[in-house]
C-alpha cells in the first residue's frame, strides 16, 4: 500500500470516502505528552476501540509514565520515559518563536517529533504510524476523520481537523521530518523568516491596554508557525 522510498505524492486530505480500511493499517499509535490529563485512562481505552491491534506507545515524563504503568491493564499499550538526545537539545536551541501559544507550548509541539524519532529509533519500530495532537482529538473529530478516510499515500498523510491535526506516516517518514525540522531551524535568520511566512498561516491576536484613560482592545496579526503548518510543508514539498 505504501512504498518504504519517497516516491509517492504525498496529500493534504479534506475528503471523505465511505470506505475505513485505514484503520487496519495502523500499526503504532505514538502519543508524546508531559501533561497528565492526556495520560489518562478514558481517552486510551477509546483509542484502543478503534484500533484493537495496533500498539500504542505513550511517551511521557519519567514519574507520569511509572504511574500510569501501574494502572495500565492493556498488553498493547506501553509507557516510555522522554528523553533528551543531541537533536532535541540543538532544537532547544536554535528554535526560533512564531506563534499565537507560547513559546514553551510550541517548541514542545515541535520537540515531540524528535522523542518520536528517538523511539522508532531505539525500539526498531517499522510500519504505518497513527499521531493524535491530544486527547482533545481522540474524543471529538479525529478519530471519526479517520474511519471515513481512505488515502492513497500512507508515507506521509496529513489530516488536518479543526481542533488540531492528525498525520498518519511511516516511522521512516518520522524519523526523515525530524531530521528536516533541525535543517528548518539550522537556516539562516533570513531564509527562516522567509520559509515561516511562505508556510505560516495568518493569524489576529486581540491585545487589552490598560492605560490611566484608555481600556480598549487592539488587534494585531502575527504568523503562527506550528509543527501541523511543518509537516504540511514536508509532505507537500518531499522535504526538498
Amino acid at each position: 500500500m505504501f512504498s518504504l522510498t519517497f516516491v509517492v505524492a504525498c496529500l493534504l486530505l479534506h475528503v471523505s470516502s465511505s470506505s475505513p480500511r485505514i484503520l487496519d493499517s495502523i500499526d503504532y499509535v505514538l502519543f508524546v505528552s508531559d501533561r497528565h490529563m492526556e495520560c489518562s485512562q478514558y481517552p486510551l481505552k477509546l483509542l484502543r476501540n478503534y484500533l484493537p491491534g495496533s500498539e500504542i506507545h505513550f511517551i511521557t515524563t519519567p514519574d507520569l509514565a511509572a504511574e500510569q504503568e501501574q494502572v495500565n491493564d492493556d498488553p498493547m499499550m506501553s509507557y516510555y520515559s522522554i528523553e533528551t538526545s543531541p537533536e532535541t537539545e540543538e532544537l532547544e536551541q536554535t528554535y526560533v518563536h512564531s506563534g499565537v501559544n507560547d513559546r514553551e507550548y510550541e517548541l514542545f509541539c515541535f520537540m515531540r517529533w524528535l522523542h518520536m524519532a528517538n523511539h522508532i529509533r531505539t525500539s526498531g519500530l517499522h510500519g504505518n504510524v497513527l499521531v493524535i495532537d491530544s486527547d482533545v482529538d481522540v474524543l471529538t473529530s479525529a478519530l471519526r476523520l479517520i474511519e471515513t478516510t481512505n488515502p492513497t499515500c500512507l508515507e506521509c498523510t496529513f489530516l488536518s481537523i479543526e481542533l488540531g491535526a492528525v498525520s498518519i506516516i511511516h516511522t521512516e517518514q518520522i524519523v526523515a521530518f525530524s531530521n528536516y525540522l533541525l535543517w528548518v531551524y539550522r537556516q539562516s535568520p533570513k531564509h527562516l523568516t522567509a520559509y515561516i511566512k511562505q508556510w505560516g498561516i495568518l493569524r489576529q491576536i486581540d491585545t487589552k491596554r490598560n492605560d490611566k484613560d484608555d481600556d480598549q482592545i487592539n488587534s494585531d496579526q502575527i504568523i503562527h508557525f506550528s509543527d501541523m503548518w511543518a509537516i504540511k510543508a514536508y509532505c507537500l514539498t518531499k522535504g526538498t
